[in-house]
Formats: C-alpha cells, structure tokens, sequence
C-alpha cells in the first residue's frame, strides 16, 4: 500500500469512526493508524484558536490540507510533512494545547473533520491498545484455550419496556444447527 493509500484509509476510518463511534473494530482500526499511518501536518508545533481551544491542525486528506491553506493565511507560511500523529500529540501535551484537529475546514463536507481533546484521545488510544495487548500478547498466545481472552461477538437490543439490554450471542453451527 502506497503512503497516499494508507492516508486515504486513514480518512475513510475517521470518517466510519465519526459516523459510528461505538462501533469496536473501527475504533480498534483507528488506534491502529493512529499508531501507524502518518499524517499532514506542520514540520514545527502549529496551532489555530477554535472555539476558544488551542489545537493543532493535521490531517488525513491533501485536499482538505489545501482547502485550510486557501483559507488560514497562517498555514500558507508553514512547511507541510507528513508525520506520526503520535509524536504530534507528545508534543502538543508539552506545550499545553487543547488537541487535535482532524482535517478543519469552514465549508464542505465535513464528515472527516473532528477535535479530539489531548487528554480524551490518550485515553482512547490506552484503552484500545491495552484491548490489543492481552489479545495478540505472548501469555495469551501462549495460554491453554480454556484459559485465553477471546472477543465474542453479541447483538445487544434495547427492549422497549424498560430501556434494559439483551445480549444475544451469534452460535457458530450450519443450516441444520451442528
């Protein structure tokens, strides 16, 4: 996969996670480019005032990269590289800013645009990757079945009466129920 077609998956997973944010895999899928798939951003620390918030602004589309620099005369005067959102989000903890800004843009479609509050997305970013980690880690790998963490599938329905879930669970057996 060339580095325009992982930034390309990245936005349509923030765009999935935006639509959807309970939905477990597509959290599980953008922790993982979160942690992988670089992103535009400034080569120095850059940050824009919105809604009175410090953030700095990255993002998953050169399009939309192109749209904020025709808009924020400050921008046009930054170096745009790409780079680990990570290593963005180190930096704006240092130097105190409110968080990240997925893809701003005053008009168009904003279905991949987003703020992440610093604080907010490391946790975010811990859960699913602790998630991961008893998954896919060498004692689980190495465990008795019996003894494994698994993730198990269930269809959860709100029951109309009383607000409470029900939890079906999906049986793994044919047509004729073996």
């Amino acid at each position: 996969m060339t580095e325009n077609q992982e930034l390309q998956a990245f936005d349509e997973t923030l765009r999935e996670f935006l639509t959807e944010p309970d939905h477990f895999l597509t959290s599980l899928s953008l922790v993982n480019h979160l942690q992988h798939t670089p992103v535009l951003a400034t080569q120095s620390l850059y940050a824009v005032e919105v809604e009175g918030k410090k953030v700095v602004p990255i993002f998953t589309s050169e399009q939309d990269l192109q749209t904020f620099k025709d808009t924020q005369d400050s921008a046009k005067e930054q170096t745009w590289v790409k780079c680990s959102s990570l290593d963005i989000l180190s930096q704006l903890v240092e130097a105190e800013l409110f968080g990240l800004a997925f893809n701003l843009k005053e008009e168009g479609d904003f279905s991949n645009t987003t703020l992440f509050a610093s604080s907010e997305l490391i946790q975010f970013i811990n859960y699913f990757t602790q998630t991961l980690n008893n998954l896919l880690g060498e004692k689980n790998q190495k465990a008795d079945p019996k003894d494994k963490i698994y993730l198990v599938p269930a269809f959860v329905h709100k029951r109309e009466e009383d607000g409470q879930d029900d939890r079906f669970f999906a049986t793994m057996s044919n047509a004729e129920g073996q």
